[in-house]
């Protein structure tokens, strides 16, 4: 999408951006991310729908798709109403992209070979999709390592319309890939373009994907004889594996650490976790199954398991009734709305209890006349009154002298009631627990959220559980934790690793030509995630050291 806009911008001869912008989005800035766009209502309002409608062009001209089948289908209807509304909001925080240390500005890429082609064949070269994903650092029709324009991710053409221009782009590692490094870049591409061409609302089983995981652990022998994980060889083998991907962008920090890498891969070994970034997911899958087709049917043969395993669980259980149910439920309605029988008698007939057929009726929308014995109409329409303001089961059985039984039953037999009562129920249960962890805050105003889901972890988990969006978007203005020393971190790992990076952007800057001292944007251009660690230089002295060496013009140990 970002590419046409830009296409669009250079045709249409406006000298400014926010112009093209006001034209195709109804604004003068929101739109122009090269990503995740938002107003893409507005677009297809302003195109005519000539290029799609709002579904059709999030799911094919965005990046958007790649990151849904590790999601819920909430997650998805959440993101797809952000993008087409007035503004993505915390959407890419919810996605879990902010959190994954694999960095949120998605640089644009695209491959020299193919901005020949389509300046030969369509007279402009374009942005490809497939070159954007996260991950993806290798073009797979002519296998070169991608070139990357950094004006958008870097913050300074953010609202900028740009198309590929090779002049101004960097290749990665000066073009140049080891085999093995190449072999890995290429597989990881291969399995990034797999996971976007999946099909639409395709959602994995979070329960069938750790299976799927597992089985491929038992084939490495990397399970214990008691079925637990191995977690220092499944570190081990992990870092080993990892070693080759450290001159990827995105896979810098990829084997920093074997107790780190260790423990980002156990996370996804356990229990299910929605909120990992795909690229987990995709160097996991690289590892243990080496290409897509080895996972994708690994998947599909534990799905077939689990779908096995529940008919079996559900065909030894009192739902194995269920379909007679249906038709019993079937019958009695039927006898009621058309013979315009009793639902006493249309209950015998089918052979069940007065009170099940009731029940079934008024899920109906029937109402059925009463024969009270214990419970008065001047009573019941008390309780329904108490009922439908949400008191509980047990406070109206007590108040009117009843079983609960009969409090449920009633529940059951006044048509829309138990809807009603769960409705209620819920709205205050929500709101006591959003009060509970409101007034947590206050009283903890210094903790962050991992610190205070430790002291109120019940409101949490019910929030978790039932309120999520108010809770991510709570957690968002919460206090930050404190910055601590991330002992579990490597860092002497990590600064000579960094160190070495930064030398050879720098060496790479000299061998293009560069007839100027080397900037810190020169080397964000090379390395983009190294203006995150540019805080932390006190715990990275080498890379401070080559930084301050390379930016000050002294290049004789780079010769």
């Amino acid at each position: 999408m970002f590419s046409m806009c830009s296409r669009y911008h250079k045709l249409s001869g406006n000298i400014l951006a926010s112009t093209t912008c006001k034209q195709l989005f109804g604004h003068g800035q929101k739109g122009t991310a090269h990503d995740l766009p938002s107003r893409v209502d507005v677009f297809v309002q302003n195109t005519r729908g000539l290029l799609g409608t709002t579904n059709d062009i999030i799911r094919e001209r965005t990046l958007l798709p790649f990151y849904l089948p590790f999601r819920s289908a909430e997650d998805e209807r959440a993101a797809f109403l952000s993008m087409a509304g007035n503004g993505i909001g915390s959407m890419k925080f919810q996605l879990g992209i902010l959190t994954s240390r694999f960095g949120a500005n998605h640089p644009l890429k695209a491959c020299a070979e193919c901005m020949q082609d389509d300046q030969k064949n369509f007279g402009t070269a374009y942005w490809h999709l497939s070159h954007q994903l996260p991950g993806v650092w290798i073009c797979l029709a002519h296998k070169q390592p991608l070139m990357v324009a950094s004006e958008k991710s870097n913050g300074i053409g953010r609202f900028l319309w740009l198309l590929p221009d090779q002049r101004v782009m960097t290749p990665i590692n000066n073009g140049r890939l080891h085999f093995r490094e190449l072999e890995a870049a290429i597989r990881i591409s291969q399995v990034a373009e797999q996971l976007l061409s999946l099909p639409r609302g395709f959602h994995f089983d979070s329960r069938v994907l750790v299976k799927t995981y597992h089985s491929a652990l038992s084939k490495q022998g990397l399970l214990r004889n008691s079925g637990k994980l191995n977690n220092a060889e499944i570190g081990a083998e992990y870092s080993r594996f990892a070693r080759h991907l450290s001159y990827i962008p995105d896979f810098s920090n990829a084997a920093e650490n074997q107790n780190t890498s260790g423990a980002l891969v156990l996370r996804l070994l356990r229990n299910p976790r929605s909120g990992t970034h795909p690229l987990r997911h995709i160097l996991l899958i690289c590892w243990l199954f080496d290409t897509w087709s080895g996972f994708w049917d690994a998947y599909l043969r534990a799905n077939l398991n689990q779908e096995a395993l529940e008919i079996e669980r559900e065909g030894n259980s009192d739902q194995g009734y269920l379909n007679e149910d249906i038709d019993r439920r079937q019958a009695v309605i039927a006898e009621v709305k058309e013979n315009n029988l009793s639902a006493r008698r249309a209950a015998a007939n089918a052979g069940v209890d007065v009170a099940t057929a009731m029940a079934w009726l008024a899920e109906e929308g029937i109402s059925s006349k009463r024969r009270p014995k214990k419970l008065k109409e001047d009573i019941r329409q008390k309780l329904v009154a108490d009922l439908k303001s949400g008191m509980d089961k047990v406070t109206a059985a007590r108040k009117y002298v009843i079983s609960e039984s009969t409090v449920m039953k009633t529940l059951k037999t006044e048509v829309g009631l138990y809807n009603d009562w769960l409705s209620i129920r819920f709205d205050k249960e929500r709101a006591t627990a959003r009060s509970e962890w409101l007034n947590l805050q206050r009283m903890y105003s210094d903790y962050g959220a991992k610190k205070l889901r430790a002291v109120g972890s019940r409101v949490y988990a019910w929030l978790y559980r039932n309120d999520r969006a108010w809770m991510v978007e709570n957690s968002v203005s919460m206090a930050k934790p404190a910055r601590n020393n991330h002992s579990s971190i490597d860092w002497d790992v990590r600064d000579s690793g960094l160190a070495k990076q930064v030398m050879d952007a720098a060496a790479s800057l000299l061998d293009g030509g560069c007839k100027r001292d080397i900037s810190l944007p020169d080397l964000y251009r090379f390395l983009p995630h190294l203006r995150a660690k540019i805080r932390a230089l006190d715990k990275l002295p080498l890379t401070g050291r080559a930084i301050r060496m390379v930016t000050s013009g002294n290049y004789s140990i780079l010769r």
